[in-house]
């Protein structure tokens, strides 16, 4: 080494060593937490299967409206992501019920004159999101309605949706809230 470069590399150890100079970190560590939020994404990104939500809407008939949800988050721009859910409604009728195309369709219809939401709770049961929903029909080869569904997303971080989907022993919540228009709801 010359001297003149044993005073540059000296020179260069004492600002380091005060902190003036901080050494550039490498490729290698900033990777590896891209790589843990990948996959920490990657399995937000898997649909998750709630338990199904159910109400008995209309005192004049004698079935339920059973609703499916399905979730999953994906990453997007500014570190915020979309809420993706799909939702499913199927009539559910009493044993004793004689579930016909009619009494299907009928209750369908009427749901269609009420207003929807989709309540959203953190593992502490606090409203995370309350999303006003669309629902498409669902009909049968006869083209009878014979059920709803809804397919969307909303804004949403990743540490929201966490909120939401918790540990496997302390999950947030959903539910579904209503408005109707028929004097028959409850």
């Amino acid at each position: 080494m010359t001297r003149r470069t044993t005073t540059a590399f000296l020179t260069l150890c004492v600002f380091m060593a005060s902190g003036m100079l901080t050494p550039i970190r490498g490729q290698g560590k900033g990777s590896t937490s891209s790589a843990q939020n990948s996959s920490s994404n990657d399995k937000l990104a898997k649909k998750l299967e709630w338990e199904p939500f159910d109400v008995r809407l209309f005192h004049d008939i004698d079935a339920k409206l059973v609703f499916n949800l399905a979730t999953s988050w994906i990453p997007g721009e500014d570190r915020k992501g979309r809420f993706r859910y799909k939702i499913e409604v199927r009539a559910g009728f009493d044993k004793d019920t004689v579930a016909t195309l009619d009494s299907t369709e009928k209750l369908f219809n009427k749901a269609k004159t009420c207003d929807f939401f989709l309540k959203l709770l953190d593992a502490d049961e606090f409203e995370l999101r309350d999303i006003p929903l669309t629902f498409d029909n669902n009909v049968n080869s006869s083209l009878m309605l014979v059920g709803l569904s809804a397919n969307s997303s909303v804004p949403m971080t990743a540490v929201e949706y966490r909120s939401l989907v918790g540990a496997p022993n302390s999950s947030g919540k959903w539910s579904i809230n209503w408005r109707c228009r028929d004097t028959d709801a409850k």
